[in-house]
């Protein structure tokens, strides 16, 4: 029987406007954890044409939360819906996995956004 398992929160360095439009590695998976469920949140809202924001990893820079999945121009909390595009939801990494947020659009004016991920470290039991 498993013993010590706990779960815990990872909160990405945030992505505001002015980084520009780009990937960027805002935080990093541990090795042999469980992510249980992710959110982007926006903090505050973009501005700009045809502002995106993706959250996912090195591999899958959407595969969390994409685009599709939440509105970047407004204020709120965004769940991956688990559409084969968020193909991550419950997923397992062995070995440690940076994560990323993508920033799309033009002329961007403001706006930043942080993700979330509920993990599970489950480093003593498997």
């Amino acid at each position: 029987m498993a013993e010590n398992l706990h779960d815990f929160y990872i909160v990405t360095t945030p992505v505001e406007y002015d980084d520009g439009i780009a990937a960027y590695t805002v935080g990093q998976i541990p090795a042999k954890t469980l992510v249980l469920e992710q959110r982007m949140i926006i903090v505050t809202a973009f501005s700009g044409t045809s502002p995106t924001v993706d959250l996912g990893d090195e591999d899958d820079d959407d595969c969390f939360v994409g685009s599709e999945d939440s509105t970047s121009t407004t204020v709120g909390s965004y769940l991956g819906d688990g559409s084969p595009s968020d193909t991550y939801q419950g997923a397992w990494f062995p070995a440690k996995k940076n994560i990323v947020m993508t920033l799309g659009g033009s002329d961007l004016t403001a706006g930043k956004a942080v993700g979330v991920l509920h993990c599970l470290d489950l480093s003593d039991s498997v």
